[in-house]
């Protein structure tokens, strides 16, 4: 260090030199650096710095590092937990850009934080009814004929019923009529 500094004076912050003594400096004190460690990840970073400068704040660079203190702090990561969704967020957002509100990656996404936070998803439910309307958005675009509103009810009144008490009969007058309002929509869809 004392010669570096005769020729070549102050060791500038960021830079190959700073961070490769502050390295020689930790192996003096500490012995080698574990693989997945503040340490080695701090070293990365500067590194990064030195060659790219400061680090984007979507980018694979700093999603990488961010699952590298992950990793430090809490071990591996489990596959549904909310880390793991930020992360692939991130990653997304670094190949794709902004995710579309009714897109696959969103709903997929939001499925993953209810299963984090819920448990699985029940077959017939308020959240599976809405993932399964993300989904028929997003393969179907928008619904925007006249039947859309009846066809939405009628399908969260026939899982509440079927649901709460079992299959449904359709011999009933009024379920019936749903359901027929729900075949005309289908219909028009077709046509």
């Amino acid at each position: 260090m004392d010669l570096y500094l005769v020729t070549h004076g102050p060791v500038p912050c960021y830079s190959w030199t700073c961070t490769l003594l502050l390295m020689d400096l930790y192996l003096v004190t500490h012995g080698p650096v574990p693989c997945y460690s503040w340490t080695c990840t701090l070293l990365l970073m500067d590194l990064y710095l030195v060659t790219h400068g400061p680090v984007p704040c979507y980018s694979w660079t700093c999603t990488l590092l961010l699952m590298d203190l992950y990793l430090v702090t809490h071990g591996p990561v489990p596959c549904y937990s909310w880390t793991c969704t930020l992360l692939l967020m991130d990653l997304y957002l670094v190949t794709h850009g902004p995710v579309p509100c009714y897109s696959w990656t969103c709903t997929l996404l939001l499925m993953d934080l209810y299963l984090v936070t819920h448990g699985p998803v029940p077959c017939y439910s308020w959240t599976c009814t809405l993932l399964l309307m993300d989904l028929y958005l997003v393969t179907h675009g928008p619904v925007s004929t006249h039947y859309s509103w009846t066809c939405i009810y009628t399908l969260l009144i026939y899982l509440y019923l079927h649901t709460t008490y079992g299959p449904v009969s359709i011999h009933y007058s009024w379920i019936y009529t749903l359901l027929m309002d729900l075949y005309l929509f289908t219909c028009n869809l077709k046509n």
